[in-house]
């Protein structure tokens, strides 16, 4: 017989490679197959999205969920709270993760035992400083997005400037706007983001803002001169719209054909856009009036009264007598009333005269305290310096501070050479905030290199 031929094989080297053959099949069959995620939604429970994940029972999924019930509360659970489990090659539970936020997770794994124990995953974010800036086309949003910005951080600049700019009526092209971002980074993935320092120069508007946080712990945004960017009321009680009729003693009525005063001003959105109420006050009225439609009526401290005419719907808290904060949602936006399409006229009355809305004087918040003026001119010098050595979109770790700062007080202080020469104040044209003057560039204290790309 000739040797190695396939049948000569001796038999304990056939039973080894059974055994081998079986251990690699349990190794495949233990392996990660397949991973399945999927949020809480409405009226969900931890039981029923892994056992819906997972696609097993709800008692072979019950020792997972009573090992995460262990270190989460069941009843912090939201909707968009997310649920991901790995499945093995036999379709048995290898891993279930929690996921309410990208620093916020929960795991659940076997334990020597075989039995599921949980743990609550611990996250070190990194930092990094992100330098976003462009001119404005169109409107601001889109000139922040294609700059590199988010649309989270387009909300953010919009109530950041909610007290000073119309962004939707007030921006022009042409317009400029800068803004350096704190970032946090998890797992090589954004995980949120804050404003340190806004700027937006316009040929209807201009406005800085720079985050402060005092000696007490209270963080808050204030202008270049340490002024609040706060104040007791919103411009505007909708955050998406247009003007379609102004405040006047005398407009055509769209469905009247006569003239008569217009004591508010309309703005038009699609149909159950949100109303909000733009301070704090009481309800007045709220109900049908006539041609008003769907109205609420806010009494407000100091004698301010505003009126939402021609809501869709009130909403169930507004009653009157009921508190309303500032934000809260009154309504939607409908055509309630004598209307001829979907849009909200808003007005406000002070001291029992109506006043334009558009051109109301808002009385600003508190501001630095002056003891701490300094310190916040010192922060506000931190973060012009800093944007003006990053260029636009890029971003570096926070590790880098140091040296970053090292540079920015140069570049801070040949800025402030240039204002001096040029006399100018206030917020002029940026262009490129690493830029500076020929004047700047020739005075003693600023010869240094006066722009900077990491």
């Amino acid at each position: 017989m000739v040797a190695g031929c396939g049948h000569d094989r001796h038999p304990t080297a056939v039973a080894g490679l059974g055994q081998l053959r079986l251990l690699e099949a349990n190794v495949l069959a233990s392996m990660v197959v397949q991973k399945v995620e999927r949020p809480i939604g409405a009226g969900g429970s931890l039981s029923n999205c892994v056992a819906a994940a997972s696609g097993l029972s709800a008692g072979a999924v019950d020792p997972w969920v009573q090992a995460l019930g262990r270190v989460v509360d069941a009843r912090s659970l939201r909707p968009s709270d997310r649920i991901r489990v790995e499945l093995s090659g036999r379709g048995r539970l290898h891993r279930v993760e929690l996921w309410k936020s990208p620093i916020e997770r929960y795991e659940a794994m076997p334990g020597a035992d075989g039995a599921p124990a949980a743990r609550k995953l611990e996250f070190a974010p990194e930092q990094r400083l992100r330098r976003v800036s462009g001119t404005v086309e169109s409107c601001l949003s889109e000139a922040v997005l294609q700059a590199g910005g988010t649309g989270d951080l387009v909300s953010q600049v919009a109530d950041l400037f909610a007290y000073q700019i119309d962004l939707l009526t007030d921006p022009r092209p042409g317009d400029c706007f800068d803004i350096l971002v704190e970032e946090q980074w998890i797992d090589g993935e954004p995980s949120g983001q804050q404003i340190l320092m806004a700027r937006y120069d316009g040929a209807r508007a201009k406005a800085a803002a720079y985050r402060y946080t005092d000696r007490k712990g209270f963080r808050d945004y204030y202008a270049a001169n340490g002024t609040s960017l706060r104040t007791s009321f919103l411009r505007s009680p909708l955050s998406y719209r247009r003007v379609t009729s102004y405040f006047t003693s005398r407009r055509l009525h769209p469905i009247f054909k006569t003239y008569r005063p217009h004591f508010g001003v309309d703005f038009a959105a699609p149909r159950g856009t949100p109303v909000v109420a733009v301070g704090d006050g009481t309800v007045e009225f709220a109900g049908y009036r006539g041609g008003n439609g769907n109205l609420v009526i806010l009494r407000h401290p100091g004698g301010m009264e505003t009126y939402y005419l021609h809501l869709e719907h009130i909403a169930k808290v507004v009653r009157r007598g009921a508190k309303i904060t500032q934000g809260q949602v009154l309504g939607r936006v409908g055509v309630s009333g004598h209307s001829t399409g979907p849009h909200l006229c808003f007005r406000v009355r002070r001291s029992g005269r109506f006043v334009d809305p558009l051109r109301l004087d808002l009385p600003p918040g508190p501001p630095v305290p002056p003891a701490e003026r300094e310190a916040f001119l010192g922060e506000r010098r931190k973060w012009d310096g800093l944007a003006a050595v990053l260029a636009n979109g890029s971003a570096v770790p926070a590790r880098d501070l140091g040296r970053l700062a090292s540079h920015s007080s140069q570049i801070a202080q040949a800025a402030a050479v240039a204002r001096y020469a040029t006399g100018a104040s206030g917020i002029g044209k940026m262009g490129d905030p690493g830029t500076v003057s020929g004047e700047a560039r020739n005075a003693p204290s600023a010869r240094h290199e006066t722009r900077g790309t990491l």
